[in-house]
């Protein structure tokens, strides 16, 4: 399922302060995966039409399959991503497939 991109948030990787600040190195990124992906808490109605980011963003999806969709793949790549930061904290350099489906 391909997603139409209609909002985006734009990442800052550096901030150059003179007299002025100025944005170095911004990259521009899908507001709804970007917002899934990095929100401390998501909350969603019962037919994931409408998704709460942090408790003040609301994400409005008119048709729920894709809302559903979109929070179903940032759950997996949200356990993924932990599993594979606890292993390179714990120095366990297990190798993992991205592809790869842990329910």
């Amino acid at each position: 399922m391909r997603f139409l991109i209609l909002y985006c948030v734009y990442a800052l990787r550096n901030l150059l302060e003179t007299a002025k600040p100025y944005l170095m190195n911004c990259i521009r990124m899908p507001a709804a995966q970007t917002l899934l992906l990095f929100s401390y808490s998501v909350d969603t109605n019962a037919s994931v039409t409408r998704i709460v980011c942090d408790s003040w963003l609301c994400l409005e999806f008119p048709v729920p399959e894709t809302g559903c969709e979109l929070l179903c793949r940032a759950i997996k790549l949200r356990r993924l991503w932990a599993k594979l930061l606890s292993q390179k904290l714990t120095g366990n350099h297990t190798h993992i497939h991205a592809n790869q489906h842990n329910g």
